[in-house]
């Protein structure tokens, strides 16, 4: 998997670019996933910081779906457990599908290496710019699924992903869905 951060998001959390490791056995995983992965935006995801209530939340973007996970009070030591943390919000958006289920451990088993780059696709920078202005309030979305102390994310992905119609390009042409109703035919048609 490939993360690629905005220029802010990268810095914030002071993550490494492929170039800047010296572990040459980290260095040949990298470049294997980029020979892999790079291109395919199935398992391209793009990463934008933003601040709510002086915390630090983490906006995640699937390239091909525009599948959106949003984690509030992100803390540097998280983002060694990104991976983890997006397939534990993809197996509890879809826990009561067990054929996704099933999809989803597969796509795991191909992203076992994950590491960050920069984001310069402008069209995905454009979708979370617009997500988080429109969808999230900057937010203030979050007040909605606030439980005394406790920000409920759980229920906000599961809500945007089912509930949030996103613009896509699928074969050039300009279409809307459901993300994780695409996210699920894209694995679909990749694994099946």
């Amino acid at each position: 998997m490939i993360i690629y951060g905005t220029k802010k998001t990268l810095d914030i959390y002071r993550l490494k670019l492929p170039d800047q490791f010296a572990n040459p056995l980290m260095k040949h995983l990298i470049t294997d996933t980029r020979k892999r992965q790079a291109g395919d935006p199935l398992y391209e995801w793009g990463a934008k910081v933003f601040q709510f209530e002086y915390l630090k939340c983490l906006q995640l973007c699937n390239f091909a779906s525009k599948f959106t996970i949003v984690i509030a009070d992100v803390k540097e030591k998280q983002i060694d457990q990104l991976t983890e943390i997006i397939f534990g919000y993809l197996n509890d958006i879809y826990s009561g599908d067990q054929e996704m289920l099933k999809l989803i451990d597969r796509y795991a088993a191909e992203n076992t290496v994950t590491y960050f780059d920069k984001l310069t696709d402008r069209s995905i920078i454009s979708s979370m710019n617009y997500f988080q202005t429109s969808y999230m309030e900057d937010g203030d979305r979050f007040y909605d699924f606030v439980d005394g102390n406790l920000l409920r994310t759980r229920p906000l992905n599961k809500e945007i992903n089912w509930n949030y119609l996103a613009g896509l390009k699928v074969h050039g042409k300009k279409t809307y869905d459901y993300p994780a109703e695409r996210f699920a035919q894209l694995l679909k048609n990749r694994y099946q």
